[in-house]
């Protein structure tokens, strides 16, 4: 939300808590004004209401986070073909991903996912 509509609505809000306050104070009995009193005070609070709702909703949407990262291995480069375990179909970049530091794959046709284990290099 804006800050000046936020800055207009407390003010509403604030002159309206305090006149419906008046309104009361003042209406020795009468009807009419106690009924003005409790009005604007229903308006006042629901523009407090407003407020915190939409701080509360921007509170709550989730925020995208990106990062790339660049891995730079040691040692001899050598691009594999990769199968899938289940099904033996060949497995591209986008069937790969990386969750909690481990090389997840999920197989395109199978749908079968799994921890991608590296063997020891001795």
């Amino acid at each position: 939300m804006n800050s000046s509509y936020r800055f207009v609505l407390v003010f509403l809000g604030i002159i309206l808590l305090l006149l419906g306050l008046i309104f009361l104070m003042g209406s020795s009995g009468e009807v009419m004004n106690i009924a003005i009193g409790i009005i604007m005070i229903i308006i006042g609070c629901g523009f407090f209401l407003i407020i915190y709702r939409i701080d509360y909703a921007k509170a709550v949407q989730p925020k995208l986070v990106s990062q790339t990262v660049k891995v730079d291995l040691s040692g001899e480069k050598v691009i594999k073909n990769l199968k899938c375990k289940g099904c033996g179909a060949k497995l591209s970049e986008r069937d790969l991903g990386i969750i909690s530091g481990g090389v997840i794959v999920k197989c395109g046709y199978c749908d079968l996912v799994y921890e991608l284990e590296e063997k020891p290099k001795w």
